[in-house]
């Protein structure tokens, strides 16, 4: 290109600075454009070492176009894998002439347990700006977060300390040994303890009368009036004290079971009296039903002098108080 002169002439023009001019011109737009588009820092402390409840705190720096305003609801709101929760949400503005940058922080808590190192993420999020001179919003991404966890014990393997991790113990079941054993064992329990109850009430449990009454019926097959000596001997010793037919009354206060008892005790020591204490030449107590005794000393009686009949009221008494004994010994009446 030429320009023309005041003579008629022409001149080269210059060329090279309109070249340039040219080419600012050009770059505007697209300088421009870089302005306008926002920019995106993220940071967090470490990507490894995590365990299950640790806290994970993830900061963005956005710069975006002077104008712009955060909308706090996209802060807020994101999708979520199950094993993280969101725990915290701050920000904060800074302007400058013509930006503003937002410094934005989320912290994260991990419920993940893995059971080995294992790569996780947090999931990327959108960002939303607004501006009243544009009614398009301005979104921008927050990229993923990557980090890795480890599990809370170590993995046991083959060098392990305790080797490859095994199902859990089963109890063999009982072999026919075993229940013969356990049988045999029961069994022996059961009769000692058989024994020992037999044992109790044949010795330990027995009473006075019950002695009596053995000792009776052996004197009785003899007609022996060591039978009747025994029995004022048991109820000597249940009584206390020694008695006699006047004196029944210790006897009864002692053990109230023999008032059931009051006749056949009052005829059993007349029987007594009529046989031990006869005068000589004497014969027994009518009412006592005895017959004629020989004269004797008082418990000097010989064997064969004591009628039958004195011999079995003797016998039935013993009987009678040996049941009124058991009755008592085991609760009932």
């Amino acid at each position: 290109m030429c320009a023309e002169g005041d003579r008629g002439r022409w001149w080269p023009a210059p060329s090279i600075p309109l070249a340039l001019l040219a080419m600012v011109m050009a770059t505007l737009p697209v300088l421009a454009t870089v302005h306008t588009m926002p920019l995106v820092a993220v940071e967090w402390p470490r990507g490894f070492g995590y365990l299950v409840g640790d806290l994970l705190e993830v900061e963005a720096s956005v710069r975006v176009p002077a104008g712009f305003e955060l909308e706090a609801r996209s802060v807020q709101a994101q999708d979520l894998p199950n094993w993280l929760e969101m725990r915290e949400v701050t920000w904060q503005r800074q302007d400058s002439r013509d930006s503003v940058v937002y410094r934005l922080r989320w912290v994260y808590q991990i419920f993940f347990t893995p059971p080995q190192v294992t790569a996780l993420e947090v999931p990327p999020r959108a960002v939303r700006f607004r501006s009243l001179q544009s009614a398009e919003p301005l979104d921008v991404v927050i990229p993923a977060v990557q980090f890795t966890m480890s599990p809370l014990t170590e993995p046991l393997g083959e060098t392990g300390p305790l080797g490859e991790m095994e199902p859990d113990w089963r109890m063999p079941e009982p072999s026919a040994r075993w229940l013969w054993t356990w049988a045999v064992s029961l069994g022996v329990l059961l009769a000692l303890w058989g024994t020992n109850v037999l044992v109790r009430r044949r010795y330990v449990r027995r009473g006075v009368f019950w002695l009596a009454l053995q000792r009776v019926q052996k004197a009785k097959a003899l007609e022996d009036p060591e039978a009747m000596l025994v029995l004022h001997k048991a109820l000597e010793q249940k009584a206390g004290e020694a008695i006699f037919s006047h004196d029944l009354q210790a006897l009864f206060d002692r053990w109230p079971p023999a008032l059931s008892a009051r006749e056949e005790l009052s005829r059993f020591f007349e029987m007594s009296e009529a046989v031990f204490f006869a005068a000589p030449g004497g014969t027994a107590l009518g009412a006592a039903g005895c017959g004629a005794v020989s004269p004797g000393a008082p418990h000097s009686a010989p064997a064969g002098s004591v009628p039958a009949e004195c011999l079995e009221v003797a016998g039935r008494l013993s009987r009678r108080l040996a049941t009124l004994e058991r009755r008592t010994r085991d609760g009932s009446r």
